[in-house]
């Protein structure tokens, strides 16, 4: 294959597009993949009335670093893997104030983590699928 073909496949192009990402329906703006023009590949924002997500993409999913932004104003900063929190991240919570810094595995808080919580309260320790496992 010639340097120009392969180019033509990973070299993203930017664009702005109509975009179903799962049930959600909105607009892609970022690069897209070369091979189809349609596909969010490299680094793109997704807006939907749901939400908005601003970061990295590969092969249409959110996948490494990026922010979402909730319609009810939560907010969650960190690593993606297949379109679920995945590794470090951030989640700040509008409506109650509680603010969890840890890590995630599969959307859910997994691994180490602080939960702090709006009375000053925290919780520092480890995490099971979405559960603390510690006192």
């Amino acid at each position: 294959m010639s340097c120009a073909a392969l180019n033509d496949i990973v070299s993203p192009s930017v664009k702005d597009i109509e975009f179903q990402h799962g049930p959600y329906l909105g607009r892609y703006t970022g690069d897209v993949s070369a091979a189809d023009g349609a596909t969010p590949e490299g680094n793109g924002t997704f807006s939907c009335p749901e939400y908005s997500y601003t970061g990295e993409w590969r092969s249409g999913a959110l996948m490494g670093s990026g922010a979402t932004t909730y319609s009810n104003g939560d907010v969650h900063t960190g690593g993606y893997r297949d379109n679920r929190r995945s590794g470090h991240g951030v989640m700040a919570w509008a409506e109650d104030g509680r603010r969890y810094e840890g890590d995630y595995e599969a959307g859910r808080r997994h691994g180490r983590g602080v939960m702090h919580f709006p009375n000053g309260d925290e919780y520092t320790g480890e995490w099971d699928m979405g559960r603390r496992t510690g006192k």
